[in-house]
């Protein structure tokens, strides 16, 4: 399996290279959760010491680790789920995000893999998210159930090591 330049996890269980293609969740157990969602209602007021960092061309909200696990002793916060997003080396070469960069086509073709660890996700309906689907024409139908779930999406923050 070729492991993608958008994959910024360097330590993950191995069984992972084993499968197909589709987003399979990874048990919190097997590695670190990237992502905490706040619990508004329980933070009653309370600032929570945040960072900004850039991503993809834009800004986003991160957290160091030792905060956001003090968050979810106290109840304030839980952990996101996380997937390993798999996909064929057909569907990867041809990916919007991809063509852009020759270096990256070559380096997949040249593994010869037949799939692609494309990276591990979260939360991912952010409202940067959802406004970057709505410009590039990804998110065509359900716009007041997308932009909903990215209005939810805001309490969620990455977790930076």
């Amino acid at each position: 399996m070729f492991i993608s330049m958008f994959c910024r996890v360097k330590d993950f269980p191995r069984w992972i290279l084993d499968m197909e293609p589709g987003q399979h969740p990874v048990p919190k157990e097997e590695m670190e959760p990237r992502q905490i969602r706040l619990i508004p209602e329980k933070l009653k007021g309370q600032k929570v010491l945040i960072w900004m960092s850039e991503h993809r061309g834009s800004m986003i909200q991160i957290i160091q680790r030792h905060i956001a696990i003090s968050l979810i002793a106290e109840g304030k916060a839980t952990w996101e789920e996380q997937k390993a997003l798999v996909c064929s080396m057909d569907e990867y070469l041809v990916d919007e995000h991809v063509v852009p960069h020759p270096e990256e086509i070559e380096r997949a073709k040249a593994s010869g893999a037949k799939k692609v660890l494309v990276a591990f996700i979260g939360e991912n309906r952010s409202p940067l998210a959802f406004t970057r689907n709505v410009r590039d024409g990804v998110t065509k139908e359900n716009y007041k159930e997308e932009a909903a779930a990215a209005m939810r999406a805001a309490d969620v923050i990455l977790v930076e090591d």
